[in-house]
């Protein structure tokens, strides 16, 4: 039998990833929806694959699943409905995740005839004895008498009043007109189109026939470190820069086209105003897909879909070779997520030819950074139409258009409570939520994209290139958008800070 002082963890990867530990306790259920504790990114797994069961005699691994991905222990198969022993440093693969079973032994008490003799303790004054008797009683009165307090001072901070609503924004002139090429240095000016950033709309998907659907999206549940966070609008998440966190979640619905993972950082606007700047938009894969008129497209079938994706805080830059700028950069095209590496990205913006005249225009990229094509468009309304193929010339300018959520009827966008304190931000262990008048998703619902102006970059006779670099510090939003075959999207986000 295993003495009570064992205690086991266990650590798990995916591929090459930073080994992740989990401290190992009861019982573990392992698959690829609730109500399993840790949920894997792997096609072919089961909603609950695995079990770990710690128990007198030990660990017993066991595969619930009867068919889909192989459970590899040791170098073998695993059988269905068989507990194996599981004994520390032993390792078994589900698909690309592995996992090793190690075992921690405190150290043992002292037996009781090595103890030293006992000192018999002075006599303690009465007051001091009373205090030590009610000691966890004073502990939670104290507690909570600072949590008291911390809600006081946050409800009485003078709170900043709105700021006033921006300008309207200047379209694109329908056709190019010649207009004084702006400076690099000049002050981006709102610029009106309410594009989409992906290139291939569910919109135009034939599936089935377009009609009114309700799209629901469940709560978002977060794996970070191990821990697997429920509902973490109740939680203001910190993580270290670096540090990759998997989001999932279900969605149903009878009309779903494309579903998104969606990542904002916070930046401004050109007026100063603060926004969630998109950094992510990337494709999430369906279970099933099917070729339409050659061009790849998920199948969702009905009831619960369980999506998911990881973020590892990185941001995109567009660069000339000398300066480089923040920017959106996303995968062309679904197909994205059946051939990473065969992958095509893209970048929104507006054109500045070096005679004055402007286009709305889009760079694409091969997976390696490099610019493959620069595409303009003659449409007012902005990426539209058929592109036409742009030769740079010294002297142009490309200026990165950049986006954020805007939800349907309110007209507002992601905004964190303000005064909240970086320490509280670091007990993530604790349910915040009351304090910000928080009831549900603090982001749900339908909505669109808005763009506006960023970055500005001069041609200098070298393609454009995009790279990525860590995510600073700061704070961000994390969630999904899921797009219905009418084109309308539905958006669930949770906010995070990076550290």
């Amino acid at each position: 039998m295993i003495p009570d002082h064992v205690q086991y963890t266990l650590c798990y990867r995916k591929g090459e990833n930073t080994w992740v530990e989990i401290p190992l306790t009861g019982e573990l259920v392992i698959g690829s929806a609730p109500p399993a504790h840790l949920q894997l990114r792997e096609e072919g797994v089961a909603a609950q694959h695995v079990r770990l069961t710690v128990e007198k005699e030990g660990v017993h691994l066991t595969r619930l699943a009867e068919t889909g991905t192989e459970v590899i222990l040791q170098g073998q198969p695993l059988p269905p409905q068989t507990p194996t022993r599981l004994t520390p440093n032993h390792s078994f693969i589900i698909g690309a995740y592995s996992f090793t079973l190690l075992e921690f032994k405190e150290s043992e008490e002292t037996p009781a005839t090595e103890q030293p003799a006992a000192k018999v303790p002075s006599p303690q004054p009465a007051w001091l004895r009373w205090a030590l008797e009610r000691a966890p009683l004073l502990g939670g009165l104290l507690f909570l008498a600072a949590l008291i307090i911390l809600l006081a001072v946050w409800l009485l901070q003078p709170r900043q009043p709105a700021a006033p609503p921006a300008p309207p924004p200047t379209p694109l002139p329908a056709t190019a007109t010649a207009i004084p090429a702006p400076s690099a240095t000049a002050t981006p000016a709102p610029f009106a189109l309410t594009a989409i950033a992906p290139t291939q709309s569910a919109a135009q998907l034939t599936l089935s026939p377009p009609g009114i659907g309700e799209i629901q999206i469940d709560p978002i549940q977060i794996l970070a470190n191990g821990q697997t966070i429920t509902n973490a609008w109740q939680t203001l998440l910190t993580i270290a820069a670096g540090q990759p966190i998997d989001l999932n979640t279900v969605i149903s619905g009878n009309n779903i086209g494309f579903a998104y993972g969606y990542v904002g950082m916070k930046g401004s606007r050109p007026d100063g105003s603060p926004a969630y700047q998109a950094i992510q938009l990337q494709y999430l894969g369906a279970k099933e897909n099917r070729l339409v008129e050659g061009v790849l497209v998920p199948v969702w079938g009905e009831g619960e879909i369980p999506i998911g994706f990881q973020w590892k805080p990185e941001i995109a830059l567009v660069g000339n070779g000398e300066q480089w700028e923040r920017a959106l950069v996303y995968p062309v095209k679904y197909a994205s997520v059946a051939d990473p590496e065969a992958a095509q990205y893209a970048v929104n913006g507006r054109y500045t030819y070096a005679s004055g005249n402007q286009v709305a225009a889009r760079i694409i990229f091969d997976g390696d950074g490099r610019m493959t094509h620069l595409y303009g468009y003659k449409e007012a309304s902005g990426f539209r139409g058929v592109p036409f193929e742009i030769l740079p010339q010294e002297g142009d300018i490309f200026t990165i258009l950049l986006q954020e959520i805007e939800l349907e009827g309110s007209g507002e966008t992601p905004q964190l409570p303000e005064g909240l304190p970086d320490w509280i931000g670091q007990l993530t262990a604790l349910p915040f939520g009351q304090f910000f008048d928080q009831s549900g998703t603090p982001g749900y619902g339908k909505g669109k994209f808005i763009l506006y102006e960023g970055g500005i970059l001069r041609y200098q006779g070298e393609p454009f290139r995009w790279q990525r670099q860590p995510a600073p510090s700061g704070d961000y939003i994390v969630g999904f958008a899921v797009e219905d075959l009418d084109g309308n999207l539905t958006f669930a986000y949770v906010p995070l800070r990076v550290r």
